[in-house]
């Protein structure tokens, strides 16, 4: 079984086995780049590069590890899937995330792998970078308007 990167080493122990079983599905090196900050729904969601042990290819990722709800009606895949299957096929390629791997799920744990649109996060920075209401009336007037 592949090694866990030492940041990785002090998450719960499900999240922890959860990577493991990810490496190990889907032959990679997973390395925690960077926590990213501003979500509410409780996941650690970390920027991640991953390499292919066989082709040595390595591209950057968003990692959501979380935990199975069991009062949700659907998980974010299913959700993810609907939305990928309604939207026009120019939107999706232009905004939604492509999934990367199969969800990987262990005792309650969950790891999804989200392409990162542009293979990059230099462009982009969550809301709570935002401080000043102007910005923010700006921001979600444009979203509305686009919307």
């Amino acid at each position: 079984m592949p090694e866990l990167a030492k940041d990785f080493q002090t998450m719960p122990a499900e999240y922890q086995q959860v990577i493991l079983l990810a490496q190990e599905a889907n032959k990679v090196a997973i390395t925690p780049l960077q926590l990213l900050v501003g979500g509410w729904s409780g996941a650690v969601v970390y920027l991640v590069s991953v390499a292919w042990t066989e082709t040595r290819r390595v591209e950057h990722c968003i990692l959501k590890l979380d935990r199975k709800s069991k009062k949700a009606k659907s998980d974010e895949g299913t959700r993810h899937n609907t939305v990928m299957e309604k939207a026009a096929p120019e939107f999706a390629r232009a905004h939604i995330a492509e999934l990367i791997f199969d969800r990987i799920e262990h005792e309650g744990a969950i790891a999804i792998f989200y392409r990162i649109a542009g293979e990059s996060l230099q462009k982009y920075r969550p809301l709570s970078n935002y401080e000043r209401q102007s910005q923010l009336k700006t921001i979600f007037t444009v979203t509305n308007k686009i919307l």
